[in-house]
């Protein structure tokens, strides 16, 4: 028994070691983005103060253009702004994330579970690690991902950093949320609660497997929307991007659109922009991720986060399988 809990603390520390490196990159990342945007020439032809007609959204998997009168910085700084509240939220939602980490230190890695912003960390962690074995075999296999058009890097820069709550928006608050609004109808307050948050709906724990349907449909779709966007990704990106979506999809409908929106900003804005840092300051091309803060990034997401992500979240997966045999079932997998 003690031998036990002596590896709980030890694991414990470990992985408190691997979040509070993590959180401070992330937290990091918000001035180094704003530096970019705002105080180097990542562009020869566009700048801050270039005027954006409109945007591009998604409904969906179908996309609607909406006209805005915005520059690049200020819709930079808007996105920045949302971001930074939903990580302030994340890190104080439930348990205030140092309560949460010490709690683990003393007593286990599940103490991870009770703050949203490890949640994030976690399945950031598994989403790029995952991520990265699957493009690996498919290109054993000659299945080749593609690569993400670059004509100038700072609007792919802005490009990554609207695509979290653009997409997040799209293809889960309004494929998976809106069928747990219409499920918790005629209670009209649970059904907005459940837009952020499905979970939050008594209701929506009664039909487990039309929501196991939904995240599903709304990750195939996902990653079928990648491939089809002539933004440079091949065939091989849509099974890359629906895994994504799955462990997203599952992250929004059981923590929250803040949860979901924090995963996929880690991997795009997050996980890219040290690299258009490197190439702002000292002209190093983003795309080679040689800056020195952009391999701290990929050591994180890939090695630590990774790595410790995937076999966290695994094995909590097969734990509730296992428990599952003895109940009565799907639900025990989409609770646990």
């Amino acid at each position: 028994m003690e031998r036990s809990q002596s590896s709980k603390s030890t694991l414990g520390i470990v992985m408190t070691f691997v979040i509070l490196f993590s959180f401070s990159l992330m937290v990091l990342s918000f001035p180094a983005g704003i530096y970019t945007v705002y105080f180097t020439k990542l562009s020869s032809s566009l700048s801050y103060s270039t005027q954006i007609r409109f945007l591009y959204l998604f409904t969906g998997p179908v996309i609607v253009t909406v006209p805005v009168a915005l520059t690049f910085g200020q819709l930079f700084m808007i996105l920045t702004l949302v971001y930074i509240s939903f990580f302030v939220l994340a890190s104080a939602r439930r348990v205030w994330i140092a309560k949460a980490l010490v709690k683990t230190i003393r007593g286990g890695v599940e103490h991870l579970f009770e703050n949203d912003a490890n949640v994030v960390m976690l399945y950031t962690g598994a989403v790029v690690f995952v991520s990265g074995v699957i493009d690996a075999v498919q290109s054993l296999l000659g299945v080749q991902t593609g690569s993400l058009n670059s004509s100038d890097p700072l609007d792919t820069f802005l490009g990554l950093t609207v695509a979290a709550l653009r997409e997040e928006f799209g293809f889960r608050m309004l494929l998976i949320g809106t069928v747990a609004f219409l499920v918790s109808l005629p209670n009209v307050k649970e059904g907005v609660a459940s837009l952020w948050r499905p979970t939050s709906s008594s209701r929506v724990k009664s039909f487990p497997l039309l929501f196991i349907s939904a995240i599903a449909a709304s990750s195939f779709l996902f990653g079928l929307a990648h491939y089809v966007s002539d933004s440079g990704w091949q065939v091989g990106k849509v099974s890359e991007a629906t895994y994504a979506g799955l462990l997203i999809g599952y992250a929004y409908y059981r923590y929250g659109f803040h949860v979901a929106v924090l995963i996929h900003w880690s991997v795009d804005y997050f996980g890219s922009v040290y690299s258009f840092l490197g190439q702002g300051i000292a002209g190093i091309p983003w795309e080679s991720g040689s800056y020195i803060l952009s391999n701290a990034v990929d050591l994180d997401l890939i090695m630590l986060l990774g790595i410790s992500g995937t076999v966290i979240l695994a094995y909590r997966f097969f734990k509730a399988v296992l428990k599952r045999k003895s109940t009565d079932g799907v639900p025990t997998l989409l609770y646990s």
